[in-house]
């Protein structure tokens, strides 16, 4: 996470911006800081930029969560100048600033091509991005997406997961509720959930045995496998919707306390997206 801040505006405030430093929104002395994360600015051409990197808890990093958001607080500051018991010839400066990440999402995608939806967080003058990938898998190793039409025969296993595009390991994703319908609405009145506040259902999971949640909330992919079948009324399609949750490991807990009991293992805690796509089934 990065603040770029114009030179001039250090000269035109008469600021030293070698002596200012990432310390929290309240005024404080300078933090020690270490090798990954000095606090204090690096200039970049025309300007001087102030990073965090990795640990979002360094220089004084405030996290604060609401549920559907998560705010990064922090500010850049010194005291410039000197004063005695009589007189002050400080300069105080306290820039605050916070970035503002939506962690709560709904995706919807059809076909058997892999899906990538980019949700752009608005942040004033800061924008960012995450990419979701929601794909059907050749197998249960998740390594290779089906690209293209397939058709299942009903029971024969699907492979289902959603990923994550980053290069770090702090964020997560959390399958928070997963459910099927006859036609591309995910608010079809007609549905059928099988995910559900981030566990798996116990019927499917224990008496049909017909669903394995292999991970969820532990990285940056949550993978399920379910047995392929059709609505009783309905049959060539069924569309599978989940919602999906960023999660930041580092500000919260992602892996999910579900019940015991059963073969197969259940599913993680999440914050969400929804995601759709239409299966192609034979019920002979």
């Amino acid at each position: 996470m990065v603040i770029s801040i114009s030179k001039c505006a250090f000269e035109n405030s008469k600021v030293d911006f070698s002596k200012t430093y990432l310390a929290g929104q309240s005024p404080t002395t300078q933090l020690a800081g270490d090798d990954t994360n000095s606090c204090v600015g690096v200039e970049n051409g025309a300007n001087i930029d102030f990073s965090i990197v990795d640990d979002m808890s360094a220089c004084g990093m405030e996290t604060v969560k609401n549920g559907t958001h998560t705010f990064y607080k922090n500010a850049v500051q010194c005291t410039h100048g000197t004063s005695n018991a009589i007189i002050s010839r400080s300069r105080n400066v306290m820039l605050k600033y916070e970035c503002v990440f939506q962690t709560n999402f709904q995706l919807t995608f059809g076909g058997f091509s892999t899906s990538l939806t980019s949700i752009n967080i608005d942040a004033g003058e800061a924008s960012g991005t995450y990419d979701v990938a929601l794909a059907v898998y050749t197998d249960d190793t998740f390594s290779t997406p089906i690209e293209g039409a397939y058709s299942y025969e009903v029971p024969e296993p699907m492979h289902i997961a959603a990923t994550l595009d980053t290069s770090g390991t702090r964020l997560k994703t959390q399958l928070k509720r997963c459910w099927a319908t006859p036609t591309s609405s995910p608010t079809d009145e007609t549905e059928y959930a099988f995910i559900d506040n981030f566990c798996g259902d116990d019927n499917e999971l224990n008496v049909y045995e017909t669903l394995i949640v292999h991970a969820n909330g532990d990285a940056a992919q949550s993978s399920f496998s379910l047995d392929s079948f059709t609505f009783t009324e309905q049959t060539g399609s069924i569309f599978l919707h989940c919602e999906v949750h960023i999660c930041d490991s580092d500000a919260e807990t992602c892996t999910p306390t579900c019940g015991g009991g059963g073969r197969r293992r259940r599913s993680a805690e999440a914050n969400s997206v929804v995601q759709t796509m239409e299966i192609h089934v034979n019920h002979n």
